[in-house]
């Protein structure tokens, strides 16, 4: 198995971060909600299904924390997390910022953080 052009015996302890710098140039090529989720992604530690699971209600912008709750299903609905799978999640200046931007997209059209163009995760 080769990994980052170097051979790797498929442990799991070959797993590689993104660098830094690596992590802002990626961010930069992205624009608009597609950037706010990607910082998320990278600053926050949540999943996918988590992120689109995500609604207003949970997310704490004062505080500088949210609140994962639901994530989304395969099925294309929410569903909800057992209460040992809850979990409050700290964030930045920087997360605060890209979540108060998305706010202002999303004019609360949903309470969904990143909605379809239905409103819909």
């Amino acid at each position: 198995m080769f990994r980052n052009g170097e051979e790797s015996d498929g442990c799991e302890d070959d797993i590689h971060p993104f660098a830094p710098e690596e992590v802002e140039k990626i961010v930069a090529t992205a624009e608009d909600w597609e950037q706010s989720l990607i910082t998320l992604y990278f600053f926050t530690g949540l999943r996918r299904a988590e992120e689109l699971g995500l609604t207003w209600n949970n997310v704490f912008l004062d505080e500088g924390h949210l609140i994962v709750t639901h994530s989304f299903g395969r099925d294309g609905g929410t569903k909800p997390k057992t209460t040992a799978r809850r979990r409050n999640v700290q964030f930045g200046p920087r997360v605060r910022a890209h979540l108060i931007a998305q706010r202002r997209r999303v004019e609360l059209s949903s309470p969904h953080v990143f909605p379809n163009r239905a409103g819909a995760p």
